[in-house]
């Protein structure tokens, strides 16, 4: 449905303007869509993408009162980025940062997911592996290219790093034989469960993190002296 397509864009917008960095991973994952998979869509797709930025901008000028005012906005708010002790020390780095980011949050996790990223596949099930890691790495590179690198900004990638968790689950239960299959996945998969349960306490309740930042996270899991 092209209107509801288009209300949820300029609801993404509205609620955070950077949700315009969304339109390249689609764009390349519409890309592969057409060039990988044969699938063709109607032209009249692009309607919500143009309508939505529109729709947007209209609300923000109505809000500010008038174009100037929030063109000065943007511009005092980017250069706070820029001045901010806090954003400076904690908040800036290079864009795969956030890879470590992932990292520290769910180590398990993100090497299951390095193995079903990696991990060779049968051309047939191959689509969904290779749109979650344009996905990914595309919502990495891009957000990495922002004022601020703090992972809450990306957290919407985690579902595609947890995906990809389970297709490397998958590919090494398949390496054991039927055997020992249903062992290997139940601790597989307990693992994971126990360790990330562990993570959230340890960084989130025991550490008294709220700004996650890469130096929070770490000192949280004792990488840096606390006192």
């Amino acid at each position: 449905d092209l209107v509801a397509l288009g209300f949820f864009l300029s609801l993404a917008m509205l609620t955070k303007e950077s949700a315009v960095i969304l339109y390249l991973m689609m764009a390349l994952a519409a890309l592969y869509y057409h060039r990988g998979l044969g699938l063709r869509v109607s032209p009249w797709i692009v309607i919500p993408f143009l309508a939505a930025p529109i729709v947007y901008l209209g609300v923000e000028v109505f809000i500010a009162g008038g174009f100037q005012p929030l063109w000065q906005t943007y511009r005092v708010y980017a250069g706070y980025q820029q001045t901010l002790d806090y954003t400076t020390r904690f908040e800036k780095g290079p864009w795969f940062r956030y890879f470590l980011d992932f990292f520290a949050l769910s180590p398990l996790v993100f090497l299951a997911a390095v193995i079903g990223f990696a991990a060779p596949t049968a051309k047939d099930s191959n689509a969904g592996r290779i749109l979650g890691l344009i996905y990914f790495v595309t919502g990495v590179a891009c957000f990495g290219q922002l004022p601020i690198v703090n992972v809450r900004l990306v957290l919407f990638l985690d579902p595609f790093l947890r995906l990809a968790a389970a297709l490397g689950v998958t590919m090494m239960i398949a390496r054991v034989g039927a055997r020992w299959s249903r062992g290997v996945l139940i601790a597989l998969v307990a693992a994971l469960i126990v360790t990330d349960a562990w993570q959230f306490y340890a960084i989130f309740l025991d550490g008294n993190v709220y700004n996650p930042t890469t130096f929070l996270l770490l000192r949280a899991q004792g990488f840096f002296d606390v006192h």
